[in-house]
C-alpha cells in the first residue's frame, strides 16, 4: 500500500536524511501491532504515529467485540483523549492505520488467507503486545492467548522476507520464582507443546483441578504462561531478529500523551482508587519493600527503542545460534520508592484532589500477614459494609458494599504476591541502549529511570485516577475538599463512639465476670 505522506517531513521539519536513527528506522516501515486496543497498545499506537510521522502503515490486529465491528471499535478508540494531540497535529493519521480482523484466542490468530498474505508481504516490524493480563484467568484461556498466539506470531514472522525486528512484550515477573532475574530466557516451566496439548484436550473442570499442579511455584496463570511464552520466542524465533521486552508493574503515564492517564484498575492503581474513595482501609503490604513500578509512556518509549536496537544487533552479527536478547525495564535504576513512601506520598495528594464521590475519610492500615489482614478487613471492611447494606435493605435499596469488598478481597489476593516480595534484576540492556541513542532520540523516546521524579509522577497518578477512572473533573475539587473535611469529622466522631462503646462493653464484661467472683 502507498502511504500518502511518505515524502513529508517529520514534526520538526526534517527530511528523511536528517532524521535521528530511531525515527529513520521507522520511516517507510510497515508495522504489525497486536494488543493495540489495550492500555499499552493504545499508547504504542499513538507514540509511533506522533513521533514517527513518516511511518508507512500500521497493521493493527483487532477483534470484533460485544457486537461491534472492527471499524466501529477503532473509531471509538480514536475518540479517546490519548489521541488528542495526534488528532490536532496529524488529523489524517487514520489513513496510516489498517485494521486486520483477527483474534488471539483463535487458531492462527483468526486471520483470513488474504490478510496473512498481506502481512507476510508487507510487514517490516512486529510488536506483539497482546496478552491476557488477568491474574485469575483460566489456564486454558491464558495458554491460548499467552502461549499459542505467540507461537502463531513467530511462525507468521518466519515467513516475512522483509522483517527487520520483532518485539515480544512479556513481564519482568515472568520468572518470579527466582529471587534474582537475569536478562536471559530461562528454561520453560513447562514445554509449551505439551502444555497446549493438555490445555486443549482436557475438559475445563479437570483442567481447573490440576491447574495448581501444573503451576507448581508460580502464583498465577499470567506469570506462568508469560514465562512459557518466552521460550516459544526462543524456539520458534530461531534466526529471526527477535527480542523480549520485560516491563515491571506498568502504571499511569508520566508525561505523554496525557499526564497521569490510565484506563484500568490493575495493581497499585486499584489500591489508590479504593483508598482515595475511602473504601479500602487495609491490605497486605510490607512497607519497606521497594515498589517496582514503571510509567506506561516510558515503557512504550523503551519498546520502540528496543525494536530499533534488535534490528541493529541482528544487522551486526549472525543471529543463528545466539540467544534472544532480553530487555528488563524496571525501577531498580530509579530513586528508591518503598510501599510506605508510596502510601505517604499519595496520601498527601488525597486532599488536594479529593473526589466528590468519596464515601469515607481516607485512612489506611497496612498488615504484614494474611491473618492480620483477615482480622483487620473484618472490622474495617466487612462490619461497616454489613451495616450500610442493612440500612439500604431497610430503605428498599439494593445492597452494594459487601459486593464491593468481595472484589477488593479478590484484588488483594491476586496482587499481594507481587507487593509482599522483592526481586533483584539485571537490567543493563536498556541503559546500554540509551548510550547508543542520539540526544534527539533520548528526548523523544525518554526511558531513563535514573532521571525520574517519583513525587511529581505520583501526583499526576492521583490526579489522573480522579479524572480518567473516577470520572470526576478537576472543576469539582473545591466541592470534593469540602466533602473531605466533613468526612474527616464524621470519621473522628465514629472513632470516638466506637471507642466509648468498646470501653462500655469491656466494663460490663469485667463487672459481670469479676463482680460475681467478688
Amino acid at each position: 500500500m502507498i502511504d500518502s505522506l511518505n515524502n513529508q517531513t517529520d514534526s520538526e521539519g526534517q527530511s528523511d536524511e536528517n532524521l535521528s536513527p530511531i525515527k529513520k528506522f521507522f520511516t517507510n516501515a510497515n508495522v504489525f501491532l497486536t494488543g493495540g486496543t489495550g492500555f499499552l497498545g493504545m499508547l504504542l499506537l499513538e507514540k509511533l504515529l506522533f513521533a514517527c510521522p513518516n511511518i508507512s502503515n500500521i497493521y493493527m490486529l483487532v477483534r470484533s467485540k460485544k457486537g461491534k465491528y472492527v471499524q466501529t471499535r477503532l473509531e471509538e478508540l480514536f475518540d479517546d483523549v490519548v489521541f488528542a494531540r495526534l488528532r490536532e497535529q496529524y488529523p489524517n493519521f487514520r489513513e496510516k492505520i489498517f485494521p486486520i480482523e483477527g483474534d488471539c484466542e483463535l487458531p492462527n490468530l483468526g486471520l483470513s488467507i488474504q490478510d496473512r498474505v498481506l502481512l507476510i508481504t508487507e510487514v517490516n516490524i512486529v510488536i506483539h503486545a497482546a496478552a491476557t493480563v488477568r491474574f485469575d484467568e483460566s489456564l486454558k484461556k491464558a495458554s491460548i492467548i499467552n502461549v499459542r498466539a505467540v507461537r502463531d506470531i513467530m511462525r507468521l514472522a518466519q515467513r516475512m522476507p522483509n522483517l527487520k525486528s520483532l518485539v515480544h512484550v512479556s513481564t519482568a515477573f515472568s520468572n518470579c520464582t527466582h529471587s534474582h532475574i537475569k536478562e536471559e530466557v530461562y528454561p520453560p516451566a513447562r514445554d509449551y507443546k505439551k502444555l497446549l496439548l493438555v490445555t486443549e484436550a482436557l475438559p475445563d473442570d479437570i483442567l481447573t483441578r490440576i491447574t495448581p499442579l501444573l503451576l507448581e511455584n508460580y502464583p498465577n496463570t499470567y506469570s506462568f504462561t508469560k514465562q512459557v511464552g518466552e521460550d516459544v520466542v526462543r524456539q520458534e524465533g530461531a534466526g529471526l531478529p527477535a527480542g523480549i521486552h520485560r516491563p515491571s508493574i506498568v502504571q499511569s503515564t508520566y508525561k505523554e500523551p496525557v499526564r497521569g492517564w490510565t484506563n484500568n484498575f490493575y495493581g497499585p492503581t486499584g489500591y489508590l482508587v479504593g483508598g482515595g474513595l475511602g473504601l479500602m482501609r487495609t491490605a497486605e503490604i510490607y512497607s519497606d519493600v521497594k515498589a517496582n513500578m514503571v510509567p506506561a509512556d516510558m515503557v512504550v518509549n523503551s519498546i520502540i527503542a528496543t525494536a530499533w536496537d534488535i534490528a541493529e544487533r541482528f544487522a551486526g552479527r549472525d543471529q543463528k545460534g545466539n540467544e534472544v536478547p532480553v530487555y528488563n525495564f524496571e525501577a531498580s535504576h530509579s530513586p528508591i520508592l518503598t510501599w510506605e513512601d508510596y502510601i505517604k506520598i499519595c496520601g498527601r495528594f488525597a486532599y488536594r484532589y479529593s473526589s466528590v464521590h468519596a464515601m469515607w475519610y481516607m485512612f489506611f492500615i497496612p498488615t504484614r500477614n494474611r491473618i492480620s489482614y483477615v482480622i483487620a478487613a473484618f472490622f474495617l471492611h466487612k462490619i461497616p459494609a454489613f451495616v450500610v447494606d442493612a440500612v439500604r435493605f431497610c430503605l428498599r435499596k439494593p445492597p452494594i458494599l459487601l459486593r464491593v469488598y468481595k472484589k477488593i478481597d479478590k484484588m488483594v489476593d491476586v496482587s499481594s504476591y507481587f507487593i509482599l516480595k522483592e526481586w533483584s534484576f539485571e537490567s543493563e540492556n536498556v541503559p546500554r541502549l540509551k548510550t547508543k541513542m542520539y540526544d534527539e532520540d533520548r528526548t523523544t523516546f525518554f526511558c531513563d529511570m535514573k532521571d525520574f521524579e517519583w513525587e511529581e509522577y505520583l501526583e499526576y497518578c492521583v490526579r489522573g485516577i480522579r479524572i480518567y477512572l473516577i470520572k470526576d473533573p478537576l472543576e469539582t475539587i473545591p466541592v470534593g475538599q469540602k466533602r473531605f473535611r466533613r468526612l474527616y469529622w464524621i470519621h473522628q466522631f465514629t472513632k470516638t463512639v466506637v471507642a466509648a462503646l468498646s470501653l462500655w462493653i469491656s466494663w460490663c464484661f469485667c463487672s459481670l465476670t469479676f463482680g460475681s467472683v467478688l
